[in-house]
Order: structure tokens, then C-alpha cells, then sequence
């Protein structure tokens, strides 16, 4: 009985998780833009933190140099205003 209703739980779970995972391939409707999307996602879904956490370390730098003096003075307002 338990080795059944086991069998079940499994098969039930592998139904569910089946679905959940079923995503179709991204369609743009425009040959090349589907190419462009395919091309710039696939190396995010094989090693994204190697790609973001870099570019956005770069962004937040190129921000501070270009704003510094805005992005101390907002960060003391928020500092003293909560």
C-alpha cells in the first residue's frame, strides 16, 4: 500500500514539475530578432554571475564617477532621513 501510494506521490510530482518546465522557445515573429535574442541569452543561462555581477560592478563605477557628488548627497539624505 505505502509503495503504491509512493508511486503515486512520484508520478503526480513528475506530472506537476513536468509542467512547470514546460516553456516554449522564444518567438519574435522576425527571424532576426529571434537570432539577436538567442544569441544574448544563451551565455546568461549557462553562467549569468559571471557576466552581471561584472557589468554591473562597472555600471555602479562609471555611475559614481559620473554622479559622485549627486550619489553622496543622496546617500546622506537617506542616511539621515530614515
Amino acid at each position: 500500500m505505502k509503495r503504491k501510494l509512493s508511486s503515486t506521490l512520484q508520478l503526480s510530482f513528475k506530472k506537476n514539475i513536468d509542467e512547470t518546465f514546460m516553456i516554449e522557445p522564444a518567438d519574435w515573429g522576425v527571424s532576426i530578432i529571434t537570432d539577436w535574442h538567442h544569441f544574448f541569452t544563451k551565455p546568461l543561462k549557462r553562467y549569468p554571475f559571471i557576466i552581471i555581477i561584472p557589468l554591473s560592478t562597472v555600471v555602479v563605477v562609471t555611475l559614481f564617477i559620473v554622479f559622485s557628488t549627486l550619489v553622496i548627497r543622496l546617500a546622506s539624505l537617506l542616511q539621515y532621513g530614515f
